[in-house]
């Protein structure tokens, strides 16, 4: 039998030689042979980073600095492996967040990853007050790209750009990292000379409407209607919508619609169209609105109370809504039934369906500064959930999932055919995108029905009235 050492042996023979696969295997069964060995750990975490699998990585190096009696030479370098190879993108990679959430604590002889713990724990628990400070009181030997880029996210929660500017420039400088190269960067920039010139306050062009929605929208002829008619009932006073090449009849929909319920339509001829379509609005309509929500056709947001309004202006610094996904499935229908989609689809996924931590978002268009994905952007100020308290969306997601007040209702699948439609139709993204078309695990994650949730649905007989016969 093989034993550990011959075991590594062959892991690093295997990575050197391009195969990771096998690595992983040969380090595995190291472990299975000495879990204590943070030498395979580490050789682990290297064939898994060659592999793709940055997560499994972020687990390995965890483990092993959690060993008892790991030597500080082998923290050093696992410090070093963590903060300059794995954190780049960490605000932005909710599996990176979640591996590095379960290790809070002090790791000896690695500093700048216990920093980056610390630091990450403190704003995934909506705490950016103490995340601020803790960030301004970094030692030398604990400051890192990493710990610095999450400092000025809680520079720009407490919305001072100057600091936030600055503790991304050290960021940047400590990794090596040009500031063209770095889009926060270069949108904080650019918003702090707009501010200078009174071009982002909110003051010098008053608003037109109270609350618009911008969407893209493709194929949604079905509920199309409804939904606009949904949003203007709760308060939605404009709509900015962008057909995403659509073949049903949305333009014609559009169309008939637009006088009654002031929307704005442009037809879009190249993908991706969700980023095109956001990316425009801030740039066409940002004064319009004081308030707008990025959302989709396939998405509603549902109040506790009976409209959208009293949600808003409950703190004149708050910069953005965040509210948490509810997901309705099939509701066992094979065929769309003929019903109004908030009466024909009322069962979704159990409370702790994973999906539910994704949010969508209402904001104060002058706040944003960055469009950055359709359920997070960089804004300078804080964000709320739906009962006015302060949170900290992370990777695009709010965890756990926060409901008082405010949810959104996706309706990704509506009928099992018309599932089977969305999927044909590909996402909204560029066609070179290998991630253009969904498979079958698509339905089987979405079609969740365990629960009962008639909440949207009281709206039916207004939404009916509005409409007419």
């Amino acid at each position: 039998m093989t034993g550990r050492a011959g075991r590594l042996a062959l892991a690093r023979k295997a990575l050197a030689a391009g195969n990771p696969s096998t690595a992983i295997a040969e380090a595995s069964a190291a472990l299975a042979q000495d879990p204590h060995s943070p030498q395979a750990h580490m050789v682990r975490a290297r064939a898994h980073l060659a592999a793709g699998a940055a997560v499994m990585a972020f687990a390995d190096l965890i483990d092993a600095l959690h060993l008892p009696g790991i030597g500080p030479a082998l923290a050093q370098r696992i410090d070093t492996m963590m903060v300059d190879d794995l954190l780049i993108d960490l605000d932005r990679n909710h599996f990176k967040a979640e591996a590095l959430a379960g290790a809070e604590g002090n790791f000896a002889h690695a500093p700048r990853l216990s920093a980056v713990v610390s630091l990450l724990g403190l704003l995934r628990r909506h705490d950016a007050v103490a995340a601020r400070a803790l960030g301004e009181s970094l030692s030398p030997e604990q400051r890192s790209s990493p710990a610095l880029r999450l400092l000025a996210r809680a520079h720009l929660l407490a919305g001072d750009l100057d600091r936030a500017i600055a503790a991304h420039a050290e960021a940047n400088a400590l990794a090596g990292r040009k500031p063209e190269d770095d889009s926060n960067f270069a949108a904080m920039i650019q918003h702090r000379f707009l501010l200078s010139r009174g071009m982002r306050d909110g003051l010098a062009f008053p608003a037109r409407h109270k609350l618009a929605i911008c969407a893209a929208i493709r194929d949604e002829g079905d509920d199309l209607a409804e939904w606009i008619a949904y949003h203007a009932h709760l308060g939605v006073d404009a709509f900015y919508l962008y057909d995403n090449e659509s073949s049903d009849r949305t333009q014609e929909i559009l169309r008939e619609l637009a006088p009654r319920f002031n929307i704005t339509h442009y037809h879009l001829a190249r993908q991706p169209a969700q980023k095109l379509a956001y990316q425009h609005f801030f740039e066409a309509h940002r004064f319009e609105a004081e308030w707008v929500a990025l959302i989709d056709g396939d998405e509603y947001f549902v109040p506790e109370g009976e409209s959208l309004l009293p949600y808003l202006d409950r703190s004149p610094d708050c910069a953005a809504i965040a509210i948490n996904w509810r997901v309705f499935g099939t509701a066992g229908h094979a065929t769309r039934p003929d019903d109004l989609c908030i009466s024909a689809f009322t069962r979704r996924g159990a409370d702790d369906h994973a999906a539910h931590t994704l949010i969508k978002c209402i904001l104060r268009p002058h706040s944003v500064m960055r469009w950055r994905s359709p359920h997070e952007q960089l804004v300078l100020g804080h964000y709320e959930d739906g009962n006015g308290e302060r949170v900290v969306p992370f990777a695009s997601r709010v965890s756990p999932p926060r409901y008082g007040g405010l949810a959104v209702h996706h309706y990704a699948l509506k009928s099992r055919a018309q599932a089977e439609q969305k999927l044909k139709r590909g996402r909204p993204v560029a066609d070179t995108r290998p991630d253009k078309f969904r498979d079958q695990s698509y339905i089987t994650w979405y079609d969740a029905n365990e629960v009962e949730d008639l909440s949207a649905a009281r709206f039916a007989g207004a939404v009916k009235g509005m409409l007419g016969p």
